[in-house]
């Protein structure tokens, strides 16, 4: 995302006005922009939930960076700052659906704007995976003791490596440890590890010995 601003000019020349949409620097113009997209953020994630057996996905909208002005020459002001944005997605959006949303806040700012889809990755609802659920069900059961829970929405809610399956229909689902869930840290503890390599032998045993004819494969 562009946020424009007027021409460059030397200090001595900048103006305040008291709208910070009408000052000239592109890095004051920008704070009205970042208000707006925090908002839009707080917004998307609550109209957006998209529910599935087992758990949701909460989109999430992130600032990730902003660059803009030149640090060596502080002496004249910024024609443009950029801002860097991450906007996840559910299965039932695209970028597009999400472009016009930023396009109709965006809209609303008297900053002039321009935006730009650098990245798309589409996600995917694991369908027809009833019975990797059900032999993972059984082999967490053997391990724990208990039954599954439902998914914690941050694991639901970010890119998953199964997805290029699952457009490909290929049945995949997600099991492992938690990686600190809710704490957005990469980390485990080595017993999670063990734990989950014996469940991962179960799955592989019980799914490798069941009929042919049960797993949907002709006899």
């Amino acid at each position: 995302m562009t946020v424009l601003g007027g021409s460059s000019r030397y200090t001595p020349y900048v103006t305040h006005p008291e709208s910070l949409a009408e000052h000239g620097n592109a890095l004051v113009r920008v704070a009205p922009v970042i208000e707006a997209l925090t908002d839009w953020g707080r917004r998307y994630e609550i109209e957006h939930e998209y529910r599935f057996d087992g758990g949701r996905c909460v989109p999430k909208v992130n600032i990730g960076a902003l660059r803009g002005g030149q640090p060596f020459q502080s002496i004249v002001s910024a024609e443009r700052c950029y801002l860097y944005l991450d906007v996840r997605l559910t299965p039932a959006q695209t970028a597009m659906d999400v472009q016009a949303e930023l396009q109709e806040v965006l809209g609303a700012l008297d900053v002039p704007t321009q935006l730009e889809c650098t990245l798309y990755r589409r996600g995917y609802e694991a369908v027809d995976v009833g019975e990797l659920l059900d032999a993972t069900a059984i082999a967490h059961r053997a391990e724990f003791g208990t039954d599954l829970g439902e998914t914690e929405p941050q694991m639901s809610s970010m890119w998953r490596d199964t997805n290029p399956f699952i457009e490909m229909g290929i049945p995949a689902i997600t099991y492992g440890p938690t990686g600190s869930v809710g704490g957005g840290r990469y980390s485990a503890e080595i017993a999670d590890f063990v734990a989950v390599t014996r469940i991962y032998a179960r799955l592989a045993l019980d799914l490798c010995n069941r009929p042919r004819s049960r797993r949907g494969i002709p006899a």
